[in-house]
């Protein structure tokens, strides 16, 4: 997965959001336009079609925008909810984002600084503040083959929380943590 670019300009939710949803947009975009290809070519070319190759054409058009318009959907749901997390952040700790970044001039999706940490691939997004993290409870796998990890992780109020992220992700948040 290719690192995210720097947008020059002071980085917002919104960037952030694009940013996951760029490759998670492009992939499925070509897999739909291969499912198109697929759909149209079974159509056109099967013996027993009785469609003219307009219906053909529309049919499969729209069954590939259907399968990448419900495949787009659900993929977006994790950036929205980190999104939501972030905004619960800022009003927890009554700051914004965008202005933060602005003061300290923060123009790149992926960030480490003593006050910040900011990771952003594929589809995850972290975005933490030092003063919300009070400490790290534990971190297990999410899943079987350990590419997801989950986090406990303990907030300035003393409210545990998870951090359901890549193991790249929670494991740079880590040692982010561990060494501010």
């Amino acid at each position: 997965m290719k690192e995210p670019k720097n947008i020059n300009k002071p980085l917002t939710k919104w960037i952030l959001f694009k940013t996951a949803m760029d490759s998670v947009v492009f992939g499925f975009g070509c897999f739909s336009f291969i499912l198109f290809v697929i759909f149209l070519s079974v159509g056109l070319f099967h013996p027993n079609n009785p469609n003219s190759w307009q219906e053909n054409l529309l049919g499969s058009l729209g069954g590939a925008l259907f399968i990448y318009c419900f495949v787009i959907f659900f993929c977006v749901l994790g950036p929205i909810r980190n999104i939501m997390d972030v905004k619960k952040q800022e009003k927890a700790l009554k700051y914004s984002l965008a202005d933060e970044m602005k003061k300290n001039n923060v123009t790149n999706a992926n960030y480490e600084d003593d006050l910040w940490f900011i990771f952003t691939k594929g589809d995850d997004i972290l975005v933490f503040r030092k003063d919300y993290i009070k400490g790290i409870k534990s971190i297990k796998n999410y899943t079987k083959s350990g590419t997801m990890l989950v986090a406990n992780v303990i907030r300035f109020d003393d409210k545990a929380i998870k951090i359901k992220a890549s193991r790249e992700g929670v494991l740079k948040f880590e040692q982010w943590f561990l060494n501010m």
